[in-house]
């Protein structure tokens, strides 16, 4: 279940990247009208309704309700998953209990359950509420499906992952369907288009299937977020990971190894620095995903987003924000006995952010440079002792920094340095309580007492072949140092080297 969804992400991935309109196409959408003129008449009546859909909130309610049966039926009465065997005493046994810290899977916990509000989120956001109007659907739906859709006691690492988290990635998929809706097109195109919007963003296609917009045709199709800009990027290649030995007195040789084969997609959306206002959360955001198409690593091994919440200064060149995080990390290594710093999870996360362009260092090179730093609510960092049920990971909350640097010399080479640190505060534990007496639901602990430090360092460049080819070559150094309450502390190193052919568009 849980590799069907990194797949059903894949794919949205890909379509998307084929199906959205290209970063500087010559040719507009609407130049050209496709229907006669007394059908366009009628179509520009409908341009405002249709961009612009009035609130709806209480379909979007229905919606929200809806969603969280139909997966409860498929987990119940397809999957024939146990904790779906909900019945009115665990509705009861739940509204009495209160929330508990749960055990499940580290994906379930950081990927299923956003990826759920999302959906909650986006039956919010595709019936004409704005970013912070969906949020509170996110929520909603979350508390609804923790109380009633589960026979476990409700979660409050659920609540909180799929609220904040939800919305993240449920604004990039609103933004990324949005790009690639066209209702000026006809034909196999406008099919492939609906078809890739609806696989983004099901409840925006769902929505749209319901109401006809699916298929009306309009001469001023596109959407009213197409004037801001936005590059894509496809790569595919190979992923080569390394673990250091696990003692100084071990020879170098004692490293393992394992290489697997990689598709990864990532695109950037709106101005960095232009000076300009920018009142709505996520007019500039960038999203990034890499999944593993070989058996040895999780087919999700890796997402990124970081979206502007809020533009609080701008300077010429220059521009202070509010920023929300998203960080989802995961990797088996070779080694099974040694240390990992996988998993890494920061999924509630929001802080300051300053960029800084410049725009020309010379005629050809330009330079870019970020800092950011985050109060994290909720992540995740692995444990070396905690394996209760599914879980392998601590959660806790702390704080984050995070660096960019960006050179571009103009059709040689792209170069990108990232640098991103967490400190996570695990504050309930589980020591000195005789796990076998207690049920693991009920064990109601975030992991080990304990403060943990991960820190990551991602060198990338791109060498130019074409103007939308590039050879791109990369390394990863990510290690984290854990000071357990009850336990020696831990160290764990993990090097990663990339290399894959990447498509610009």
């Amino acid at each position: 279940m849980n590799r069907s969804l990194s797949l059903f992400l894949a794919v949205s991935a890909m379509f998307a990247a084929h199906a959205a309109p290209w970063q500087g196409d010559s040719v507009a959408v609407n130049d050209t009208p496709l229907l006669p003129s007394a059908v366009n008449v009628q179509a520009s009546n409908d341009t405002a309704d249709t961009q612009h859909p009035s609130p709806r909130p209480l379909i979007a309610i229905g919606e929200v309700m809806g969603t969280d049966l139909v997966i409860h039926s498929l987990c119940r009465f397809i999957l024939d998953e146990p904790y779906a065997n909900t019945s009115l005493h665990s509705i009861h046994s739940n509204l009495t209990t209160g929330p508990k810290w749960d055990n499940d899977h580290f994906y379930l916990n950081h990927m299923g359950h956003p990826y759920q509000g999302n959906l909650h989120f986006n039956a919010a956001r595709s019936n004409g509420m704005g970013f912070w109007q969906s949020v509170p659907y996110s929520f909603a739906g979350s508390l609804l499906w923790e109380m009633t859709c589960e026979t476990e006691p409700p979660a409050i690492n659920d609540l909180v992952t799929t609220t904040f988290a939800g919305a993240a990635i449920g604004e990039v998929a609103n933004r990324l369907s949005g790009r690639i809706i066209d209702d000026s097109q006809r034909g196999l195109s406008r099919f492939v288009r609906e078809t890739a919007a609806a696989i983004i963003n099901p409840l925006q296609g769902f929505n749209r299937l319901v109401s006809g917009k699916a298929w009306k045709v309009r001469s001023n199709g596109a959407q009213p977020d197409e004037t801001i800009p936005a590059t894509f990027t496809l790569s595919l290649g190979t992923r080569h990971l390394v673990t250091p030995p696990t003692s100084s007195t071990q020879d170098p040789s004692a490293s393992h190894h394992r290489t697997n084969l990689m598709a990864a997609f990532s695109m950037e959306y709106g101005s960095v620095v232009n000076g300009e206002s920018h009142p709505k959360p996520y007019d500039y955001f960038t999203f990034d995903t890499e999944f593993s198409i070989t058996g040895n690593q999780p087919l999700l091994s890796h997402m990124y987003i970081m979206g502007r919440l809020l533009s609080l200064r701008q300077a010429k060149n220059m521009e202070w924000g509010l920023y929300q995080h998203f960080r989802y990390e995961e990797a088996r290594l070779a080694d099974k006995e040694a240390a990992s710093p996988f998993p890494i999870g920061e999924m509630a996360s929001v802080g300051p952010g300053f960029i800084w362009a410049c725009p020309q260092l010379s005629p050809r090179l330009k330079a870019e440079q970020g800092v950011f730093v985050s109060g994290v609510a909720m992540g995740a960092i692995n444990s070396d002792y905690y394996a209760v049920a599914d879980r392998t990971y601590n959660l806790g909350s702390g704080y984050a920094a995070a660096t960019r640097t960006r050179l571009h010399w103009q059709g040689i080479a792209d170069v990108q340095l990232d640098a991103r640190f967490m400190h996570l505060f695990t504050w309930k534990g589980y020591e000195h309580k005789d796990l076998s007496t207690i049920d693991p639901q009920h064990l109601n602990a975030q992991g080990d007492r304990s403060n943990a430090r991960v820190f990551s360092v991602a060198l990338k460049a791109d060498a130019h072949i074409t103007e939308a080819l590039a050879l791109s070559v990369g390394a990863t150094y990510t290690t984290r140092h854990t000071h357990y309450h009850c336990f020696p502390d831990r160290h764990a190193d993990c090097y990663e080297c990339r290399a894959a052919l990447s498509w610009h568009f």
